[in-house]
């Protein structure tokens, strides 16, 4: 019996890991009680997870990272998908005002800002690409693609 429940235990973790990942050409859509960014890095640099902070006008509202399953580099062209809920945002939130700072975080856990803060309206059941170019060198720039 104890082998069983540690066995349901690593599938539900395994699964649960998988979460944020590469998508294939971004194929995954938002339904219509989420939205999505889909982040894609293109820079020549090792780039090993995005860290985000995002707010409704100038109020900050959340925060988290977006990185490959098994901490590898995210490789250049790969797109990563973060998915926004209800429970992500306090009840009856205005969305005219989405702002989001993006941070892209070497192997070392040093985080460079890319240029400039993204700010658009966001609604339920959309899909928005992020495109992020640059190096450590020069820095760094992200722009969503509406």
């Amino acid at each position: 019996m104890r082998k069983i429940i540690c066995g349901l235990l690593c599938i539900c973790v395994l699964c649960g890991s998988c979460a944020c990942g590469k998508t294939e050409n971004s194929k995954i859509q938002a339904d219509e009680s989420t939205f999505l960014l889909n982040v894609t890095v293109d820079c020549e640099a090792d780039v090993y997870t995005i860290h985000y902070e995002y707010y409704l006008g100038n109020t900050a509202i959340g925060g988290g990272t977006i990185r490959n399953a098994d901490h590898s580099p995210i490789k250049q062209g790969d797109t990563l998908t973060k998915e926004f809920i209800p429970d992500d945002f306090p009840k009856g939130a205005d969305f005219e005002n989405f702002r989001l700072e993006l941070y892209v975080v070497d192997e070392h856990n040093d985080e460079y800002l890319c240029n400039k803060v993204i700010e658009f309206k966001a609604e339920y059941g959309k899909t928005y690409p992020i495109l992020i170019t640059g190096s450590y060198k020069n820095g760094f720039s992200a722009q969503v693609k509406i």
